[in-house]
């Protein structure tokens, strides 16, 4: 494998990233749901305290992946965790070892205050969960309710 780099998000990534995000999105048939634009993601993932964190996977200078997540608290546990928003490799990119690569710098970021990191996935998404279940990660089975208001 060429040269991986796993490093934060600059501004002049920001295109290719929406990019990525769109190309998820396609992927799980959910394209209607991003919402995003350019002048929102810049505004979140670049001001004093950034709302969006995010890092990109870089195979030789090209952008392959990316993660994104938040930090979000936990009411019942009394402490702050990672929460995955996507783990998104190009499909010519995958089986490479990438989207471990990006999971194993989220573990890294783990701090004092953040003692899980959490992610939904698809129920129907096989791989993904035989990629998640090798990582040490624990399958849990929990219904998402959405509100729209």
């Amino acid at each position: 494998m060429e040269k991986l780099t796993i490093r934060p998000i600059v501004a002049s990534d920001t295109e290719m990233v929406l990019d990525l995000m769109k190309a998820l999105a396609i992927h799980h048939n959910h394209l209607e749901y991003l919402k995003i634009d350019c002048e929102t993601f810049i505004r979140y993932a670049f001001c004093e305290n950034p709302i969006i964190g995010m890092h990109v996977a870089e195979l030789d200078s090209e952008i392959v992946g990316y993660v994104s997540y938040t930090r979000n608290f936990s009411i019942w546990a009394g402490s702050f965790y990672l929460n995955i928003d996507d783990v998104f490799v190009r499909p010519e990119f995958r089986s490479l070892g990438v989207g471990g690569k990006m999971m194993q710098w989220v573990q890294s970021e783990k701090s004092g205050e953040i003692n899980r990191i959490r992610w939904e996935v698809e129920k129907d998404n096989h791989r993904a969960i035989q990629f998640y279940e090798n990582l040490g990660a624990i399958l849990w089975i929990k219904g998402i309710c959405n509100w729209s208001i």
